[in-house]
């Protein structure tokens, strides 16, 4: 499956549970941006917040240790291990 068609079952698994869901539009001149250059979407409910970075199977260790380095660089420490 391709990533637009995830990011457009994604978004709508998620505003069926009641998560409002942000995305960086694409532009006729430019492509899409990652959120802070990794994540896909954003999705927010009452207090809770998440990040999203979509993928298919085969990309999934690549973005992994993408979200890995970034939260590094950032010294950010959201996720236990086995989350990211």
């Amino acid at each position: 499956m391709k990533e637009e068609k995830i990011r457009k079952k994604t978004i709508e698994l998620l505003e069926n549970e009641g998560w409002v869901v942000w995305y960086p539009y694409k532009t006729r001149w430019q492509k899409h941006k990652d959120i802070f250059g990794v994540y896909d979407l954003i999705a927010a409910k009452g207090e809770e917040i998440k990040f999203i970075q979509l993928t298919t199977f085969k990309n999934v260790p690549a973005r992994v240790k993408k979200i890995r380095k970034f939260l590094n660089e950032n010294n950010l420490n959201l996720f236990s291990r086995s989350e990211v």
